[in-house]
Formats: structure tokens, sequence, C-alpha cells
């Protein structure tokens, strides 16, 4: 009667197949999560932004499949590859509550894209401390607010630090283009 599905030979054999099997899924699956931490899709590229959101009637950045028409530089600043781990690590690691209020006037916003598609956004309003990511899910309510603050200066895109809000990201936007015949 060797052999037979009632065997317990068989049967521990299939027992300890079948948990092998779902460690190596699980172990799998966990893996898989770590290397698809948010945005949780696949990107080849991750550029930043800085525009003025009164220049149209919504604030989201991307509208319609395209750029908001307030953005300052359609070409966007390219992060390197540590840069967007930086990126990364900054809006999906929680930090205590801070202070915020109701505004929400992004001005900046960083895009990750796939074969020159927009796959993700994370827009910033470094005046209410407030922020809106597509897809929500991934990124915790509190961010370190200072280290994309700094991040961003890094890369060159223009920081509000007198707090003087919506005419000084209008008056940056026109200025760029302006110098640039726009």
């Amino acid at each position: 009667m060797s052999g037979g599905t009632n065997n317990p030979t068989t049967i521990h054999m299939t027992t300890r197949l079948f948990f092998a099997l779902l460690t190596f899924g699980a172990v799998t699956a966990i893996s898989n999560a770590q290397q698809k931490a948010w945005p949780g899709v696949e990107y080849d590229e991750v550029r930043a932004y800085c525009y003025d959101y009164t220049a149209e009637r919504g604030s989201d950045f991307i509208q319609d499949n395209r750029l908001h028409k307030g953005v300052m530089d359609a070409r966007g600043v390219k992060l390197s590859t540590d840069q967007t781990k930086q990126l990364v690590s900054i809006i999906t690691t929680p930090t205590p509550k801070e202070a915020r209020t109701r505004c929400y006037k992004p001005h900046h916003a960083f895009v990750f894209f796939k074969d020159g598609r927009s796959v993700a956004v994370f827009e910033m309003c470094f005046g209410c401390n407030r922020w809106v990511a597509t897809p929500a899910a991934g990124v915790p309510e509190y961010i370190d607010r200072t280290a994309l603050w700094n991040l961003t200066g890094e890369l060159g895109l223009p920081l509000d630090s007198e707090g003087k809000g919506n005419p000084f990201f209008t008056k940056v936007v026109k200025d760029y283009r302006k110098a640039r015949g726009q």
C-alpha cells in the first residue's frame, strides 16, 4: 500500500511541501512589498516641479494627463537615484504630529514617470504642512517636512522662506517664464 494518497509518508511529505511553498510565497510577498514601497507602481524617473497653483482652476499638478498650467519649467528637475531614494524615504516614514493650517495651496510637486507617463504624484504645500499623494496609500499623515524642504532646496526649486505665500510663487513663475521668453 505504499505510494497511495493515504500513506502516512505521502501525507507527511505533502504537508512539508505545502508548508515549504507557503513559506516561500510569504517570503516572496514580503520581498515584493519591500520592493514596491510607495508609490507601489514601477517608475523609471522622478522629476520635481515648482508651480503657481493659481494659474488655473484646480490645484492638482497633473490635470487631464498634463502638467498644471502654472508650472515654472515643464522640464522640471530630474532626481538622481539617491535623491529618489531620499524622497521616497521622506514621504513614507511617519513623523510625530506637527502644526498645520487648512490652506492647502501647493507649489511643489514630485512626479514619478514610467516611459514618459506620470504614474504617481506627490504635491506639497509647505505653508500649511499638507500634502496630496496619488496614490494616497502608503504615505503617513505626517512626514518630515524639514527634510523635504531641504531636498527641494537642494534641487534648486524656489522656496518661500519669508512666508509671503502665493504672491511669491506667482512672481517667481512669471519672472522665470519672462526671462526665458515664455
